[in-house]
């Protein structure tokens, strides 16, 4: 049987890599919907596999990176975006310090609302 409801994904600027990917995926879906910000990396290409390690001259920082590329789905249209949501959210300064997460009080109000048939 399949799952026929509504799924909500959280995303922002700290989706990226294997989960950028998974919602690129999950994008082709109707049941799905996108709430936050545009996720980081691309949508359709990422660095991955092969790892290298650099420390940061002067902090000392280990930085590690992709050096293969890979690709999903259309790669002659890869635009340098990643996912876009399908309910943008922004937030300024007091949400931060709030300690708010308006990605998950949209949610919540949304399931609310379709629960009392809105």
């Amino acid at each position: 049987m399949t799952f026929k409801g509504k799924i909500y994904v959280l995303i922002d600027g700290g989706t990226f890599s294997a989960g950028s990917l998974l919602a690129a995926n999950l994008k082709a879906l109707k049941n799905i919907t996108f709430v936050g910000e545009e996720t980081g990396g691309s949508k359709n290409a990422w660095t991955a596999l092969t790892l290298k390690s650099l420390s940061l001259p002067a902090s000392q920082l280990l930085l590690r990176y992709g050096t293969l590329p890979a690709y999903f789905g259309d790669i002659t249209r890869i635009d340098g975006r990643g996912v876009m949501p399908d309910v943008p959210v922004t937030y300024v300064v007091d949400d931060y310090l709030a300690g708010k997460d308006l990605e998950l009080d949209w949610v919540l109000k949304d399931v609310e609302k379709n629960m009392d048939g809105g």
